[in-house]
């Protein structure tokens, strides 16, 4: 399928990996990677998709995005940041290199093709975050060898 869906794309100008096919009346991408021929008499639904990359700052980390144009910036980040133990609220994003906030409530077709950056929007409050952490998992380590030490 995936071959198939690339003809079709570069025929007519669009980014393959910036689209979803759907059979007509489902809901569910289909799986690129089956023959082609359990498509054979069946009606198709191609759908345009935003593509962007999300770098993920206090964590180091860059993920590449897609998501249906018509969602909200908040709707398609939260999920992602939440995956990753960071909380939305607490972050601001950007484009890269502009030092304006995105409007969240903006479509996220606004992004396509572009490099979002998230970062804290306070960072002495992460510092003192990061601070904490190993202090509960060093507690945690320390109950439990003294349970080990017990046993």
């Amino acid at each position: 399928i995936k071959e198939v869906l690339a003809g079709l794309c570069e025929r007519h100008g669009i980014n393959g990996a910036a689209v979803d096919l759907f059979l007509v009346g489902g809901d569910k991408p289909l799986v690129l990677h089956q023959d082609s021929s359990i498509l054979e008499s069946r009606d198709l639904r191609l759908e345009k998709r935003t593509l962007f990359r999300l770098d993920l700052v206090p964590i180091n980390r860059s993920v590449g995005l897609k998501a249906k144009p018509t969602k909200p910036v908040t709707e398609v980040l939260r999920p992602v940041v939440a995956k990753y133990g960071l909380h939305l609220n607490e972050l601001v994003a950007r484009l890269s290199g502009e030092k304006e906030p995105l409007d969240l409530g903006a479509p996220i077709s606004s992004l396509d093709g572009q490099r979002v950056i998230l970062e804290e929007k306070e960072p002495s409050r992460g510092k003192e975050k990061q601070k904490s952490t190993p202090t509960r998992q060093n507690t945690a380590v320390n109950s439990s060898s003294r349970n080990h030490s017990a046993t």
